[in-house]
């Protein structure tokens, strides 16, 4: 099986299962406080190949950057949230050939506007202080890339693509309106302008989250 397949059966089979919780009933939520808000530093070693001999780390580096999302938890088991996330990822030395080019990409600094859901595995009836919640999540939305310059020749226009991730995290209560969580996902933030392949990274997230 192809990698290509595998993408699309993992991307099929989560988007199914997000219709699946959404469209069941939905219960009352016990806690008082649904709503949430988070901010999270993000550090995004990347993988996969740009185009056949070139892989994305050897175009740049890993990505650093951070996320705000907005959420509503409504029931115990779910919660669907929306946000922003934006990561920087550094153009390195590269030679090319032929002829023998040496230089570099300008950074690239995807923005990525995006709406999703979380599936809490425990089902609990509310954050409790010192209880771990471990959850997945899935979230599909447009990334916004920069242009595509190698020393300052122009090689691909600035473009917004379709792109998803998936993960897993883990969210810590501290107090009935703190909490703390760490994640990491899966993130396909699409293809930038005459790229090979679309650009993908492992996000790892370190957050905290406020529920007025």
């Amino acid at each position: 099986m192809t990698i290509q397949r595998v993408k699309r059966c993992a991307l099929f089979g989560s988007i199914s299962f997000l219709l699946l919780f959404l469209c069941s009933p939905v219960s009352v939520f016990a806690e008082e406080h649904p709503f949430g808000i988070s901010v999270a530093f993000r550090y995004a070693p990347l993988i996969g190949d740009e185009e056949s001999g070139f892989k994305w780390s050897d175009l740049y580096d890993n990505g650093t950057g951070g996320s705000v999302e907005l959420s509503y938890r409504t029931n115990p088991a779910v919660a669907i949230l929306g946000g922003i996330s934006y990561d920087k990822f550094a153009g390195t030395d590269i030679t090319l050939c032929c002829p023998v080019i040496s230089g570099k990409f300008n950074d690239q600094k995807p923005l990525t506007f995006y709406l999703g859901a979380k599936f809490f595995l425990l089902q609990m009836e509310g954050p409790k202080t010192n209880s771990a919640d471990p959850y997945l999540r899935l979230d599909l939305g447009m990334t916004r890339f920069d242009k595509t310059e190698f020393e300052g020749v122009t090689l691909g226009d600035a473009v917004t693509k379709f792109g998803w991730d998936v993960g897993a995290g883990v969210d810590v209560p501290l107090s009935p309106v703190v909490g703390f969580f760490v994640e990491l996902k899966y993130q396909d933030y699409g293809k930038p302008d005459n790229a090979g392949e679309t650009l993908r990274a492992i996000p790892i997230s370190v957050g905290v989250r406020y529920s007025p």
